[in-house]
């Protein structure tokens, strides 16, 4: 996203989403028609908030107003005697003098932080500008303000009027996605949210590859070590675009004991009754006074353990071969398969390298096959295959070696990577070499 930019056209909301996506700090002034507020980030965070034509002083005062903190008169007399020349912030002169703690003046700073947020986000005209920078100054021990509590709790208290609308969601109820008409984009991941598209955060993504019909999203937000605001605000911004839809309560198959109905089977049962033996039997002993259960029972137990280990191993095996499309198999993830085969390719080329480069300081020449390395102990005959599912073709002409991975039975030379010693001091011998010269040496004589 550009670092400035015009409200009308972009909205505080979504640059604030941004700034928060890619852990921003700095400044980020804010020009309405009426006032400037300079907001303070820290790790895309807000810790504080200062307007042109509202003092700290003014908002302090509302607050403790509002929470009969501190008499009117009270505070007054705290102001002039700190714009007299009183030492120090004026909360440490409250706190000095016993006014309020520590740890309320805290609280009535985030508030008064928060209430300033609430009249910036009401502004649908004006310009903002942001200055990206780690030297934030703000009061030691303010617990910082964070977007997605911002925004939700805008929803609430602005009516609509902040730019966003509709009911805060139900975190203790189940959610499904919906068939995406075009692909979700992720903030910092795929850009900076200032194109066209529907722009994500990477939480709001995993929490949405995630929900179901059977678990709440409460409970897929805690596994995910999402925070309340986090949690709601992901299900906000995903219910907004269409990427989920709300279910109600999940669909769970666990029922109290009380209530659950055990069926007996009464076969296994009769197995455990002696009977007494039928004449001629007398001399088989056990086998003939017990009844087994039939064979069609034995049968039945052992299916669903075996087609359970049949489709474990087939998807170990998938795993292994196609890991990426495991991962990501729906049609719309083209983009984040493309980049994660990428980032899994080039650790790849690394890992070979290294091994290539270990073997070539011992033998004094590459391998001529990936099965020298893997006697050796330094790949694995898994490491011989792309992460895509295609193997690796491998040539060599001793100090020089090439790695193409077979896309559909052809070699991509796009994908490949070739490595030589030329310029490696360790492995290249004419680094060291130093050209021979006719100059006469210069002598300094003190």
């Amino acid at each position: 996203m550009s670092l400035e930019g015009d409200l009308q056209a972009l909205g505080l909301p979504k640059v604030l989403q941004s700034l928060t996506a890619q852990r921003s700090s700095g400044i980020l002034t804010v020009q309405g028609e009426d006032d400037i507020v300079a907001v303070s980030l820290l790790n895309g965070a807000v810790v504080a908030a200062d307007a042109l034509n509202q003092t700290v002083e003014e908002g302090l005062g509302e607050v403790f107003n509002r929470q009969n903190l501190i008499l009117p008169e009270d505070f007054a007399a705290a102001v002039r005697d700190h714009q007299g020349g009183g030492s120090g912030s004026l909360g440490d002169l409250l706190v000095d003098r016993g006014l309020v703690s520590r740890d309320e003046l805290l609280n009535a700073l985030r508030q008064q932080t928060y209430l300033l947020m609430l009249q910036v986000l009401t502004w649908s005209q004006g310009e903002f500008k942001f200055y990206g920078g780690d030297e934030i100054s703000f009061e030691e021990g303010f617990v910082p303000l964070s977007v997605e509590e911002l925004l939700i709790r805008s929803i609430d208290d602005l009516g609509g009027s902040g730019g966003l609308a509709g009911p805060v969601p139900d975190t203790g109820a189940a959610y499904r996605r919906v068939p995406q008409r075009r692909p979700a984009q992720v903030l910092g991941r795929d850009g900076d949210g200032s194109g066209d598209g529907v722009w994500i955060s990477a939480e709001q993504e995993a929490l949405m590859l995630k929900v179901s019909a059977q678990t709440s999203a409460a409970t897929l937000a805690s596994e995910l070590n999402l925070g309340r605001y986090q949690a709601e605000f992901a299900l906000y911004n995903l219910l907004r675009h269409d990427l989920i839809e709300h279910l109600g309560a999940p669909k769970t198959s666990e029922m109290p004991l009380d209530l659950q109905q055990v069926e007996l089977d009464p076969e296994p049962l009769r197995a455990e009754i002696f009977t007494p033996p039928e004449p001629g039997e007398e001399d088989l002993g056990p086998i003939a006074q017990t009844r087994s259960a039939p064979a069609t029972d034995v049968i039945q137990r052992w299916v669903g353990p075996v087609l359970a280990i049949v489709c474990a191993g087939w998807l170990a095996l998938a795993f292994l071969q196609h890991q990426t499309s495991v991962l990501l198999p729906f049609p719309w993830q083209e983009n984040q398969r493309s980049t994660l085969e990428r980032s899994l390719r080039q650790s790849l080329y690394l890992k070979l390298d290294r091994a290539a480069k270990t073997y070539f300081l011992v033998e004094v020449h590459y391998p001529s096959s990936f099965d020298e390395l893997v006697k050796l102990g330094l790949i694995s005959t898994v490491d011989q295959r792309d992460q895509a599912g295609g193997d690796l073709a491998y040539s060599t002409d001793d100090v020089t070696y090439r790695i193409v991975p077979q896309v559909d039975g052809h070699g991509s030379l796009e994908q490949s990577t070739t490595e030589a010693i030329t310029g490696d001091f360790l492995l290249d011998p004419q680094f060291l070499r130093t050209p021979s010269s006719n100059v006469q040496p210069l002598y300094l004589l003190d």
